[in-house]
C-alpha cells in the first residue's frame, strides 16, 4: 500500500484502501464519491441477499455509494474507483453500464478509475 502513495490521488487510496479490506468478495472494489474536497459517500462491492440493484448477485461499489445521494448532493461531484485484484495488484475499474447509467442520473462531473496497467483514467462526463 505504500506505493501507492506515490502513483495514486488521495480519494482514490481511499477508494483502494477500501477495496482492500473486502476479504468476502472475489472482486474487490470502493469507490469514495467526493464533493468540494469532502466526502460524501462511500461503497464497496458486497453480496447481496437482495436482488434489486445488482447484477451477477452482487452490489457494485459504485451503486453503493450512490444510491442514497439526491442527485442535487451528488450534482458536480467526483466519483473515485479503484480495484485489487486477489493478489493485491491494481485492476481495471472502468463502471459497467448499469453503473455508467445511475452515474448519469446522479450528475457526476468525473470518474477517476484504475485501470488494468496499473494507472488510473479520468473520465469527464
Amino acid at each position: 500500500m505504500e506505493e501507492w502513495d506515490k502513483l495514486y490521488p488521495g480519494w482514490l487510496k481511499l477508494a483502494l484502501k477500501i477495496a482492500y479490506n473486502i476479504d468476502d468478495y472475489r472482486f474487490r472494489l470502493g469507490a469514495v464519491l467526493v464533493k468540494g474536497g469532502s466526502v460524501i459517500a462511500k461503497g464497496r462491492n458486497r453480496q447481496s441477499k437482495h436482488y434489486n440493484f445488482e447484477m451477477f448477485r452482487g452490489l457494485h461499489a459504485e451503486i453503493a455509494a450512490l444510491r442514497w445521494v439526491s442527485p442535487n448532493v451528488s450534482r458536480n461531484s467526483y466519483l473515485y474507483v479503484g480495484r485489487l485484484r486477489m493478489d493485491n495488484t491494481i485492476g481495471l475499474a472502468l463502471p459497467c453500464s448499469n453503473c455508467m447509467n445511475m452515474i448519469t442520473r446522479k450528475r457526476i462531473k468525473k470518474i477517476i478509475y484504475t485501470t488494468d496497467t496499473g494507472g488510473y483514467k479520468v473520465l469527464s462526463l
